[in-house]
């Protein structure tokens, strides 16, 4: 099934005259045309939340590709123990990115 949002991977852009903006990362050359806004925080929160909240906003295709995995490792019901591994892994890396 094709999915009906801005495909991943996703980044965090600061500037400092403008909200920090989620984008979707250029596939395309660096002199090409800049990747597409998925949304902009221009919520300055204290303590850097405003940044925090952008960088969960900009890891949830990961977070959709993890779900899938585990999704359809359930349901086929025939993953081997390296295959719960892999998936167990790409979830500990993208809970880092998360947590810092």
């Amino acid at each position: 099934m094709k999915s009906k949002h801005t495909p991943g991977p996703w980044k965090v852009e600061i500037a400092t005259d403008l909200p920090l903006a989620v984008t979707q990362v250029n596939p395309l050359p660096r002199d090409a045309h800049k990747g597409c806004c998925v949304c902009e925080i221009d919520d300055w929160r204290p303590s850097g939340e405003s940044a925090a909240n952008a960088l969960l906003i900009s890891i949830a295709p990961n977070l959709l590709a993890v779900c899938q995995s585990i999704r359809d490792a359930i349901v086929s019901n025939t993953q081997e123990e390296r295959e719960w591994k892999a998936i167990a892994d790409q979830l500990k890396a993208t809970l880092a990115e998360i947590e810092g």
